[in-house]
């Protein structure tokens, strides 16, 4: 089943809500107006009922022509009838009287007066409403002796009204408010959906524009300052997005071509040494140490792609963070302990100062000092110290690796922490780094809700620091590895 569009759907809202209007005010109108013809209806019958019951009270029964006068009360007014009974229940006069006749009515006394309370109401055969009083009466003669006024009276009237002219102006009245209800009705909703196709075209613009979205444009082309406030915000939403979008493209791109590069050296060298190898008979000192040159390329692989694989879990939030209060001083001696030979080797120093407490995840927290360590010693001049510092504070722990040197060129601090950086162009120690290391700092601080920053002087000092935010046990997501 096709679902139906937003504006159809606001559409029909609109004349739901105008139906439900229409039909509140039609409804309360046909009240209002049947109420005031059945006032007006009553008012006829109570005045007419008054003017018979005194005909019949002056009429002299002997006198020629006098129930004529009576029966003129409802001549010339065929929804109008008039029955006088006789005490024995004969008729002694019937105007108008036809085939609907009233059913039996409890009759008023004859001095009482009329009301509203005193009319009976029925619906006759043809489905019309009818009203009508029946009431007791004493003639003429007998009403003008004392002893007649205490006498049983001998006589009752019914008057009564068949509203037919009543009832079908009223259901023409109400047909007519049901057409105009539902026109009414129609022309909200036909009027809506042009009104909300109408307000719906900045949206399709959006979506045209979005449409033409691709890789190499990566931009909408809507103003969102030409759009209303409403949709100002999305617009701007959705350009954000595609900034992101062309950021992680050019990201992906570019480490696509680092990866294929990186990748491409180990392996042209193994390709090269067995070629060169398999051309001639080689000595087992030289197939051995060809074996040896290559398990070092293989284990340069290895180390590139578990570093890979740690950033892509990292980011993919599958690495398990199991934060644990951890002595800083303890940690940085046992990686100045570890990093001990590397350095003196080099001809480095390396020095531990501070201390404190963190709240970190050990094997994590040691491989991103390590990672700085490394760098640290690879770019001190033999006769310098790398220093290891660590301070506690109430809001968090940090850990600072200073070491001097050549230092790095404020173009370069942006970018340093992007997978496969290197600040030489022509990755001169391509051989030694991959340029991994850096990123997966970032990523393992990332996991600990803290933050790297780097300060750098050129021919200075270079100055990283990893901060590590209190209440990381509490804080830290328990992820785990896939």
């Amino acid at each position: 089943m096709r679902r139906l569009s937003l504006t159809t759907r606001l559409a029909l809202a609109f004349g739901l809500v105008a139906a439900i209007v229409f039909g509140g005010a039609g409804a309360y109108l046909y009240r209002a107006l049947a109420m005031q013809v059945i006032e007006r209806d009553d008012a006829e019958l109570l005045r007419k009922a008054a003017r018979v019951r005194n005909e019949l009270a002056e009429m002299d029964p002997g006198a020629a022509g006098a129930w004529r006068e009576v029966a003129g009360v409802v001549s010339g007014n065929d929804e109008f009838a008039l029955v006088v009974h006789a005490s024995d229940g004969t008729v002694l006069l019937s105007a108008n009287a036809g085939k609907d006749a009233p059913p039996a009515l409890t009759p008023l006394a004859a001095d009482a007066p009329f009301d509203t309370a005193s009319i009976h109401t029925w619906t006759t055969q043809q489905g019309y409403s009818a009203h009508g009083i029946k009431a007791l009466l004493r003639t003429g003669a007998a009403s003008t002796s004392a002893a007649a006024s205490t006498a049983t009276p001998a006589q009752t009237f019914t008057l009564y009204q068949t509203a037919i002219s009543r009832t079908i102006m009223l259901r023409a009245y109400r047909a007519k408010l049901l057409l105009a209800g539902l026109l009414g009705t129609l022309s909200v909703a036909a009027l809506g959906y042009l009104v909300v196709r109408a307000g719906m075209e900045p949206l399709r613009r959006i979506a045209a524009g979005a449409s033409s979205v691709t890789v190499r444009r990566l931009a909408l082309p809507v103003d969102p300052e030409q759009l209303p406030p409403e949709l100002e915000e999305l617009a701007a939403a959705l350009q954000q997005m595609m900034d992101r979008l062309r950021d992680g493209f050019e990201r992906l791109s570019q480490f696509s071509a680092d990866l294929a590069h990186d990748f491409r050296t180990p392996i042209s060298n193994l390709l090269g040494q067995s070629q060169v190898a398999l051309a001639s008979e080689r000595s087992a000192d030289e197939y051995q140490a060809l074996l040896a040159s290559n398990i070092e390329e293989y284990e340069r692989l290895a180390r590139m792609i578990e570093n890979m694989l740690f950033l892509a879990r990292a980011e993919n939030a599958r690495v398990a963070v199991k934060p644990a209060r951890l002595d800083l001083a303890r940690e940085l001696g046992a990686l100045s302990d570890y990093f001990e030979g590397l350095a003196e080797a080099r001809g480095v120093a390396i020095a531990v100062d501070g201390g404190g407490a963190v709240q970190a995840d050990p094997l994590l927290l040691r491989r991103a000092v390590s990672n700085l360590v490394a760098n640290a010693i690879r770019y001190t001049p033999a006769g310098q110290t790398v220093v290891l510092a660590a301070r506690s504070s109430p809001g968090g722990s940090s850990i600072e690796v200073r070491n001097p040197g050549a230092g790095i060129a404020p173009e370069h601090l942006a970018k340093l922490f992007d997978r496969f950086f290197r600040g030489d162009p022509a990755r001169a120690n391509s051989g030694e780094s991959a340029g991994i290391g850096l990123a997966i700092v970032k990523s393992i601080m990332d996991l600990h809700h803290g933050s790297v920053e780097v300060e750098s002087e050129v021919g200075g000092t270079t100055v990283f620091r990893l901060f590590f935010p209190a209440g990381i046990a509490d804080s830290a997501p328990v992820r785990q590895y896939a």
